[in-house]
């Protein structure tokens, strides 16, 4: 699982960004969402390589009408240290 903050809604999990207080946007990349309220996100016209960029589909929510609301993170204890641990593309 990829590091973040997540949310169960309508028994699927999704990306989120907090968008306030109450309100939360739930980040899709299946187009079939669109089916349940996702609007398809339009890059800038100013973003480099916006044709490459993922196709994304965001419908904002009020946090109650979520299932779960959580976050993903990891750390390591090395020698009684405790670090974040990331991860690069090869996933080491």
């Amino acid at each position: 699982m990829e590091k973040g903050t997540f949310a169960r809604y309508m028994n699927k999990t999704f990306r989120v960004s907090i968008r306030g207080d109450d309100c939360i946007r739930l980040i899709s990349e299946d187009q079939a969402d669109v089916n349940n309220g996702f609007k398809k996100h339009i890059y800038p016209s100013y973003y480099k390589d916006r044709d490459r960029l993922p196709k994304l589909y965001i419908k904002e929510v009020k946090k109650a009408d979520l299932d779960e609301l959580y976050e993903v993170d990891y750390k390591a204890k090395y020698n009684g240290t405790i670090f974040n641990l990331h991860f690069n593309e090869a996933n080491t």
